[in-house]
């Protein structure tokens, strides 16, 4: 069979790319790229996410762990945790250990003695917890320190962002705050559930 028969010209729809060559198919739809190749050990396919799409999706994935660490510090090391067991589909101790202070934390933010979150200390350990978690997510060893770097400016921001959100809500609409501090867990969750939820596709779209 001559090379031209082997070889179909790619036709381009809006968003969409079909191309057949060397016994290979590959459907290109938005932000996915499917390959389906025919050879001797039989029928292989292969889907992925595009090169761009995947690193915008990295970096605003590194920057909401962080953003999770500035609202409560080892709620990013936990989240991290359930995503790599998933990921290895097995249970994890540290998983679990890392949950039970998830839950301490969220149950420690109600109390008032509490130091706030823009006290040195408490900046940098979140900082710390944002980096170390955007860092352990990202599985390219490349990427790592920019995963890092987000991680840790999300924390930064986060931190004074909701202590001042709280404050000025507090005072402008005389809301008490362990009323604030339960709407900040309900958003924190919602993110947490939102970043699994990214995982598990990513995870699905990403086969052999």
């Amino acid at each position: 069979m001559s090379q031209e028969s082997q070889q179909v010209g790619a036709r381009r729809v809006p968003d969409f790319v079909c191309q057949a060559r060397d016994r290979q198919i590959t459907i290109r739809h938005r932000t996915v790229q499917a390959s389906i190749r025919f050879g001797r050990d039989g029928l292989q396919m292969r889907a992925t996410k595009l090169k761009r799409d995947a690193e915008m999706r990295t970096g605003m994935r590194s920057a909401l762990v962080g953003v999770i660490a500035g609202m409560r510090s080892s709620s990013a090391p936990a989240l991290v945790g359930q995503i790599r067991a998933h990921k290895n589909r097995n249970g994890s101790k540290t998983k679990n250990v890392l949950g039970a202070l998830f839950v301490g934390e969220l149950i420690a933010d109600l109390l008032p003695f509490m130091p706030a979150r823009t006290k040195p200390f408490s900046l940098l350990a979140r900082m710390v917890s944002g980096a170390s978690s955007a860092a352990r997510l990202d599985a390219d060893r490349r990427e790592k320190l920019r995963a890092a770097l987000l991680g840790a400016v999300g924390a930064l921001g986060a931190s004074f962002l909701f202590h001042q959100l709280r404050k000025e809500l507090g005072h402008r609409y005389d809301i008490p705050d362990r009323l604030l501090a339960l709407g900040e867990d309900a958003l924190l969750i919602g993110l947490a559930v939102w970043l699994l939820k990214q995982a598990e596709e990513d995870d699905a779209i990403s086969w052999r």
